[in-house]
């Protein structure tokens, strides 16, 4: 029914709300203050460093143009939110691509658009909108599909890159033969 997905979209927002206000402050569980602190530092650091071409993710320069940097502020709130919510996890390099694109697909087909370059900004309601459903996918994936991925010493996402590298040696023998004559691996070219 149309109002118990309102009061479902409400509930997830304000659980958004509680886990972004919570890593920010001394509320919620407690947490180690420099865990924090240091996922904060990393993620400062990151955040301009994601799709640095995309103009929602790039800060505007003084006599430059194409950049608007309004994604940059909702995805550092996405991310100390996602290190709060995790902390087995906390902050890893390498997140804040995932959850950029999150925010990207999202808008897109929030919009029905299909995410091309040349369209329209999404309006600032749809990047509000798409920060709570960004959060929700990230922590999803990370819980699921990327179970361990981000985890400190990146163990699975290790293993899963081997596991590639041995089936694209099984299928393609001359192709990873080459490759290795080169010193590389198919894992070397996944993001």
């Amino acid at each position: 029914t149309p109002c118990s997905s309102t009061c479902s979209r409400f509930a997830n927002t304000c659980v958004y709300g509680l886990q972004l206000r919570s890593s920010l402050s001394d509320f919620g569980p407690p947490r180690a203050p420099s865990d924090m602190a240091r996922h904060a530092s990393q993620i400062n650091l990151d955040v301009e460093r994601t799709f640095p071409s995309h103009p929602d993710f790039r800060l505007p320069e003084k006599g430059a143009a194409g950049g608007n940097g309004r994604r940059l502020e909702p995805l550092r709130r996405v991310l100390m939110a996602l290190a709060h919510a995790h902390p087995d996890v906390g902050y890893t390099q390498g997140m804040n691509f995932i959850a950029g694109w999150a925010m990207l697909a999202l808008d897109a087909s929030a919009e029905g658009g299909d995410g091309r370059r040349g369209r329209a900004p999404a309006p600032l309601h749809a990047v509000e909108r798409s920060e709570t459903s960004a959060f929700w996918l990230v922590s999803a994936l990370l819980a699921g599909a990327f179970r361990g991925y981000f985890e400190p010493g990146l163990e699975a996402l290790r293993e899963d890159l081997d596991a590639l590298d041995l089936a694209f040696c099984a299928d393609h023998c001359a192709a990873w033969t080459r490759l290795a004559e080169h010193g590389c691996a198919v894992k070397f070219f996944c993001p």
